[in-house]
């Protein structure tokens, strides 16, 4: 079958991040932390400074459905809270902030299973694995907006079925 635009298929970009994954985890130091259902890995807001592994367990990730568009003096205290993904055991999280430097997390990320184990690592150490492929630093690029356009659009919808809810 013919590719498209000499990119990796995803499934092979899977099983790319999969190894990488594998790799991050003997390289680096890392913290092991066990959590009970509903229990936050990190909230958004929070300081972004860690690359996550799943070990074991599903996490629910979840937005602020606020936007600008709609923004008030109340926003805060109305805010509400939509989930907009899953990730699953031997998934890795948290590396869009670290990919683009930004200091802070963007999403808000719960144990949605009765146990979860989760490995960090510090985010410079990521970054310094990640940035010695080209190939891998694209792979979690293509990842990172893949899941962004994801939140992004359950965010609209939602918002858009509340507000035709009223």
């Amino acid at each position: 079958g013919g590719g498209g635009g000499g990119g990796l298929s995803s499934e092979r970009e899977f099983e790319l991040r999969s190894k990488l994954i594998s790799f991050i985890r003997m390289v680096s130091c890392q913290k092991h932390t066990s959590l009970g259902k509903g229990e936050v890995v990190f909230r958004e807001g929070d300081k972004a400074n860690l690359f996550y592994i799943l070990a074991s367990g599903e996490l629910a990730v979840s937005a602020n459905a606020a936007t600008s568009a709609d923004s008030s003096a109340t926003e805060s205290a109305n805010a509400v809270s939509v989930r907009v993904g899953t990730v699953m055991a031997g998934e890795g999280f948290g590396e869009s902030t670290l990919l683009r430097g930004q200091p802070a997390h963007t999403k808000t990320v719960t144990c949605a299973s009765e146990r979860c184990e989760v490995v960090s690592i510090l985010g410079e150490d990521f970054l310094r694995l990640v940035e010695k492929s080209r190939v891998v630093r694209e792979s979690f690029e293509r990842l990172s907006l893949a899941r962004n356009v994801s939140n992004e659009e359950t965010i609209r919808n939602r918002s858009i079925n509340q507000s035709t809810d009223r």
